[in-house]
């Protein structure tokens, strides 16, 4: 298991999608806050924050930092807000993040079943990525792990991710995060650099020493 510090963060972070997975909530708002604080230090970031639940840490935490756009539209303006950010002509950002495809299935408007949502997703996916290729930013999208039955009519259950099929499509690579006693560990589920199954640590005091950091940059 390797700990996880800047030089590592950018190997997880290569040219396309990136999907990470989240056991819960806490481990999404904490991970995701210190990749954005990584790559302001090169550029903008522009962050698609479906659930709310990034901006409210930031409130939480108090930090207002400079060059973060955060997008935040209602469930019958996602598709507006993305086609809004897709009229771009000449994009400069070092990330883009949208968080989360569990909320964008709950919330885009007009469709009712599974496959049309999974085909409007990727139809998203799809056009983000090739945004982002204009700018040479790398794409992080998120999405939390659930149960499912195994066969419908049984006890068996098995682990399934909002997405699915169209994020293993279109990612380049995939990372399931887990946390544990404070400390977030990432899986290599899937890489174009053939690093399967490799685990990134992230340590509870990482965050901590990092605290200050968010404090300087208050309203």
């Amino acid at each position: 298991m390797k700990r996880l510090e800047n030089s590592r963060l950018k190997l997880l972070l290569t040219e396309g999608i990136s999907t990470f997975l989240f056991d819960q909530p806490g481990t999404r708002d904490r991970l995701m806050l210190e990749i954005v604080k990584e790559r302001l230090q090169t550029g903008m970031v522009v962050y698609i924050d479906l659930d709310t639940s990034f901006t409210a840490s930031l409130r939480i935490r108090r930090a207002n930092y400079d060059n973060l756009t955060i997008i935040l539209p209602k469930g019958d303006e996602v598709e507006e807000a993305l086609l809004v950010l897709l009229s771009w002509t000449t994009p400069r950002m070092s990330l883009l993040v949208l968080d989360s495809v569990t909320t964008f299935n709950q919330i885009i408007g007009g469709l009712t079943s599974f496959t049309s949502k999974n085909r409007k997703l990727g139809l998203y996916l799809a056009l983000l990525r090739e945004f982002a290729m204009r700018a040479s930013a790398p794409i992080v999208v998120t999405s939390h792990w659930g149960y499912t039955r195994a066969k419908r009519g049984t006890d068996y259950w098995t682990r399934h991710y909002a997405g699915g099929r169209v994020l293993d499509h279109h990612s380049s690579n995939i990372y399931s995060a887990t946390m544990s006693d404070g400390d977030i560990s990432i899986q290599v589920m899937k890489s174009h650099q053939k690093r399967n199954d490799e685990i990134f640590l992230v340590r509870s005091e990482t965050f901590e020493s990092k605290n200050s950091v968010a404090n300087e940059h208050t309203n």
